[in-house]
């Protein structure tokens, strides 16, 4: 998660409880770095999937994501994130447990 300014650190902190409260796995990055770095590092490090928090996402409930495959995802309201991450989790640990067979 990438707030960009500390006004949205409490959006962001309440987006984490609910990705943790799913089991997905999230940080927020608060070294206060520029936008561009912080997305440059995320895809240094093979993020899947950084979401950008800005005052008009907060303002909306939504989050601008970024994914490592795809590109820019675009503006997405907050329960379609937590519903799709929830889905894509279950999908790699159902992957798992087959190949494990």
């Amino acid at each position: 998660l990438l707030p960009v300014t500390d006004e949205v650190m409490g959006y962001a902190e309440t987006i984490q409880s609910e990705l943790s409260a799913a089991g997905i796995r999230s940080r927020i990055d608060r070294s206060g770095e520029r936008l561009g770095k912080l997305i440059r590092s995320g895809e240094q490090q093979k993020i899947p999937v950084l979401a950008v928090i800005g005052a008009q996402e907060a303002e909306q409930g939504t989050l601008s994501l970024r994914s490592r495959r795809q590109g820019d995802l675009g503006s997405v309201a907050r329960s379609q994130v937590l519903q799709a991450a929830t889905a894509a989790n279950a999908a790699r640990a159902a992957g798992l447990e087959l190949g494990a067979s």
